[in-house]
């Protein structure tokens, strides 16, 4: 049963409120119980950054009660912060606070969300319409309007203080604009860089519509599924010199436009110089909606700029079905022989269902192995690693369709911590400690070798590395030159929609090789020639060798494709609204530190909300 925090004093249980705020309207029946930021009955599409053991979560959709049975959707405006500084249970109500963000700050779902030690980046996404209510028991409407993704907004750990400063764009190839939504993020902490590859440049923002069932319609950006575009690219932020770069891709390598899936940068592998990440799942939009196959997947080495495609295999056979919209961790074994990705969670486009499993791609043998442990079912969650052995999940839903009917999940304020060591789900965190650290699971040392710190024994796939390039790689070795095309273009994709496979961009050049063993066939021909002159006086001219033909490795795509029926993430959700839009405008005053602010387009509302834990013990429900 849902149960409410209440305000001290507060005896009323529920209220109905009618709210006006600067032109905006809107009425509906609101619990005064439930307005505590913490107090969320689900959330969905929240981002997730840990610095100093610490999870930032910021973004996405909550879920709170109006008086009724069915809870409705608010826009997340609060900077919700998981302290993992110390040892505690998880029901230890300080675990959690929350701290309002500031109205110029766009509040996006599926954007990039990185962090260092000292500061938080938001960047990019779809900006929802949804109002965000205060604490006071305030609808503020949201600012929908749509912003390009050059900007960059900014929260600094130490100082609690926002901001925001267009970023330099690109000096060559397409700007970084547009939503950049539902790409794959990643962020590389030693060289403290952000990616963003694929992804879509969907509207900016739904606004409310009085008229509609439905209350959402699209106001902003494209307004049909043939305007929306893809990007294939690869974009880097570089907070160092604010700029971002953007790096076209080899589309014979990478798919050209993919959503919601993962990229994983392996930790052991980090240097100021570069590193590897590991690009999972999600979906692949053209030229059909299809899954793409976890049979497969891609590797960037952001040193060298250089991608590669690795087949995968799995213990027993057992792959992970094809999924979007799961979340991922990694975590390296103590002498980094091994690299364990954990994925969990997520959806696919043949189900209602969200998965409930979770599986461990450890590399570079590049092997599926599936945990055998019971896991709530989720989807549009999020995930993240603390003291380098827990897994923190917080949020998401266990189907597609009527979000609003599934039960609250408010034990311990909806996160839940994952033992990545005992492969078990534990509700005690132990700080960070020489005892804390991560240990090779059993589950993996059987299959690869060594023991719990390391030394694994197998290091290359079963079959091999599909790319040769790819193994000097994660040996720590400097690729050679990425050898060009036969055309300079991309191949088209196949009737399947796999693109084709390049030669690796790191493959000794066999032309160089076979021109230089030809040329010294000639060499020792001419010389032959000349000494048989000489010795009998007779002319004799030899036949000039023929280069054997070069021929074309047998390519392949780089991911499987199973299934074409196509993804959907509205609900049905029925919570009605009274809106009328703001029509007066106003101007955000403040200071800041020397950088230009960003101007919000559309009106921008002051706060009133303060951080504030929560006063009471969650709730049992859920896992």
């Amino acid at each position: 049963m849902f149960c409410s925090l209440r305000h001290p004093g507060t005896l009323i249980i529920a209220l109905a409120w009618l709210l006006h705020y600067v032109g905006a309207e809107i009425s509906l029946a609101v619990n005064v119980d439930d307005l505590m930021p913490l107090d969320t009955c689900n959330r969905k599409d929240v981002r997730a950054v840990v610095s100093n053991n610490k999870v930032y979560f910021f973004g996405g959709t909550s879920y709170v009660r109006n008086g009724t049975s069915k809870p409705f959707e608010v826009t997340n405006h609060y900077l919700r912060i998981a302290d993992f500084t110390a040892s505690r249970d998880m029901s230890d109500t300080s675990i959690m606070e929350s701290k309002p963000v500031p109205s110029f700050v766009t509040l996006f779902f599926q954007g990039a969300f990185w962090g260092d030690s000292s500061r938080l980046y938001i960047t990019g996404g779809q900006v929802a319409g949804r109002p965000y209510l205060t604490e006071q028991g305030q609808f503020i409407p949201t600012n929908w309007t749509s912003y390009t993704a050059g900007t960059i907004f900014t929260y600094d750990i130490s100082s609690d203080n926002w901001g925001s400063e267009p970023a330099l764009q690109p000096e060559t190839g397409p700007t970084a604009q547009g939503t950049m939504c539902c790409g794959y993020f990643g962020w590389n902490a030693k060289k403290e860089q952000g990616y963003v590859f694929s992804g879509s440049n969907y509207v900016g923002a739904k606004a409310l519509n009085p008229n509609s069932e439905w209350p959402f319609e699209y106001v902003a950006g494209p307004t049909t599924e043939a305007d929306v575009l893809g990007n294939g690219n690869i974009l880097t932020f570089d907070p160092k010199s604010w700029k971002w770069t953007n790096q076209t891709t080899d589309n014979q390598v990478t798919s050209p436009w993919s959503e919601f899936g993962e990229f994983v940068s392996l930790p052991g592998t980090e240097t100021e110089n570069g590193g590897i990440s590991v690009l999972i799942g999600g979906v692949r939009k053209k030229p059909a909606e299809t899954m793409e196959s976890m049979r497969k997947v891609l590797v960037y080495d952001s040193g060298s700029g250089n991608w590669y495609n690795q087949e995968t295999t799995a213990e027993g056979g057992a792959y992970p079905p094809a999924r979007s919209s799961f979340c991922s961790v990694v975590a390296s074994a103590p002498d980094n022989s091994s690299h364990n990705i954990y994925i969990y969670g997520g959806e696919t486009s043949s189900s209602e269902d969200a998965f409930s499993d979770m599986y461990i791609l450890t590399i570079p043998t590049f092997h599926w192995i599936r945990v055998e442990v019971d896991s709530v079912a989720r989807r549009l969650h999020s995930c993240s690693k603390v003291a380098d052995r827990y897994m923190v999940t917080y949020g998401g839903f266990m189907k597609k369709v009527n979000e609003v009917d599934e039960a609250c999940d408010q034990e311990n304020y909806g996160l839940r911590l994952f033992d990545m060591t005992s492969l078990n789900w534990t509700s005690r965190y132990e700080a960070p400690t020489t005892t804390s650290a991560y240990a090779v699971p059993s589950a993996i040392y059987n299959i690869i070798g060594g023991d719990s710190d390391g030394g694994a024994t197998k290091s290359a796939p079963s079959a091999g590395f599909n790319t040769p390039g790819l193994e000097a790689v994660l040996n720590g070795e400097s690729p050679e030159t990425p050898m060009p095309t036969g055309s300079g273009s991309p191949s088209d994709p196949d009737d399947n929609g796999s693109l084709q496979d390049s030669r690796s961009s790191s493959n000794p050049n066999k032309g160089v090789i076979i021109g230089a063993v030809v040329g010294g066939i000639v060499g020792l021909a001419i010389i032959s020639a000349a000494l048989f002159f000489f010795l009998r006086k007779r002319k004799s001219k030899p036949e000039p060798a023929k280069s054997p033909a070069v021929t074309e490795e047998e390519s392949v795509g780089p991911f499987e494709t199973d299934g074409n029926a196509k993804l959907f993430f509205e609900t049905d959700g029925k919570a009605r609204y009274t809106y009328y839009q703001a029509t007066e405008a106003h101007e955000l005053q403040g200071s800041g530190d020397g950088r230009r602010i960003y101007d919000p387009p559309s009106p921008a509302q002051e706060l009133e909300a303060t951080s504030q834990p929560s006063k009471r013990p969650p709730t049992s429900g859920g896992q």
